[in-house]
This record gives structure tokens, C-alpha cells and sequence, in this order.
């Protein structure tokens, strides 16, 4: 009786473009909205809650859900993705991709959740999301933000356990993606060890 009704609106939720090509510059395309934010019939989201019986609890924390939005946005994840997509980027491809499952503690789990947080929270509606991670350094210049993404994509790639060649494969598989972009992402990939 005393039980606050919570709906998936009320938390942070990664969500998707669901409309796609894989011809296009992108396929997958995720994001973090803020709560209160409502969504049409062109996004998709994973579940922020569910109830046990007795309360509320989240699926994934925040932190799990910026690497989660940070390794789909990654070229590694839309090379899987386009193999399999013609236009919607519909759940049950998303529930079908590998994202390798890190914890908040494995090594490459940070280098990429907390590049997605600065990129994420430089507006006031990611307040509670910034103050509730402790973040500081948020990412409003547009080549900080670009050279981020490319850590992240470089990130992801070790993550996935790719050697440089196999990494150069799915990067060229890209045709719209600016080749001095693909370079910057090989040339971070082999700066991490």
C-alpha cells in the first residue's frame, strides 16, 4: 500500500537508435538520457529497474551502464552489429551482441566508463549522474571530446582482445568514416599495453 510506483523514466536509461543501414556512416548509435525524458517509437532502451516483490532495484549501475554505452558506440560492436542489421536496430539483435562483461574493478572497465561520463554530463539534467559518480572532468571541447571517443574506440578494441590487424580489418570496413579518424583510433590502440 505505501509502495511508490517507479517507472523507467524516472532513472538514467541507455538507449539506442532503432532505425538503421548498414550502409550508413554508423549503425549502432546509444546514448544516456536523463530521466523525465520520454521516447517515441524510434528509440529502444534497456531497463533501468525491476521490482523484486518488495522494491525497486537497478539492473546495471550507472558506471555499468556508461561502459555498456561506450563499448556498443565502439567500432568493434558495429562491425558485429552491420553484419547482421538491414534497417531497425531491433532488441533482439542487441540481446544476441557480446559485449564482454567487465566489472567495475577489471582493468579496462574505467578507461572507458569514465571517458563516456565526461562526454555525457556537461549539461545540467546529468547533475545528479555527475555528482552521484564524482565526476569532474567533463568534455565540452569538441577536439577533447573527438580525441575521447577515439580512446574509447581503442579501448574497446583491446577489450575485445584484437590484434592490430584484425582491428585495421573492421576499420576499413567503414567507408564513410574519415580515414584521419581510423588512423587516430589505430595509432591510440597501440599505445595501450
Amino acid at each position: 500500500d505505501k509502495l511508490e510506483i517507479k517507472l523507467p523514466s524516472d532513472y538514467y536509461r541507455l538507449v539506442w537508435r532503432l532505425i538503421a543501414n548498414a550502409t550508413n556512416q554508423r549503425t549502432i548509435i546509444c546514448t544516456i538520457l536523463f530521466p523525465n525524458t520520454f521516447l517515441g517509437n524510434s528509440l529502444n532502451y534497456v531497463r533501468p529497474v525491476y521490482f523484486d516483490g518488495k522494491r525497486y532495484e537497478m539492473y546495471l549501475s550507472y558506471r555499468e551502464l556508461a561502459y555498456l554505452c561506450g563499448m556498443l558506440n565502439s567500432f568493434v560492436m558495429d562491425f558485429l552489429m552491420r553484419h547482421k542489421v538491414s534497417i531497425n536496430v531491433n532488441m533482439f539483435y542487441m540481446s544476441e551482441i557480446c559485449v564482454p562483461r567487465l566489472k567495475e574493478n577489471d582493468a579496462f572497465f574505467s578507461e572507458i566508463a569514465d571517458r563516456v561520463d565526461g562526454l555525457l554530463c556537461t549539461t545540467q539534467q546529468f547533475d545528479d549522474l555527475k555528482n552521484n559518480l564524482g565526476i569532474k572532468n567533463m568534455k565540452i571541447d569538441l577536439v577533447e571530446r573527438e580525441n575521447t571517443i577515439v580512446e574509447i574506440n581503442a579501448y574497446a578494441a583491446k577489450i575485445c582482445g584484437l590484434s592490430r590487424n584484425e582491428f585495421e580489418y573492421i576499420l576499413n570496413t567503414f567507408p564513410i568514416v574519415e580515414n584521419k579518424i581510423k588512423q587516430d583510433v589505430l595509432t591510440e590502440f597501440d599505445k595501450i599495453k
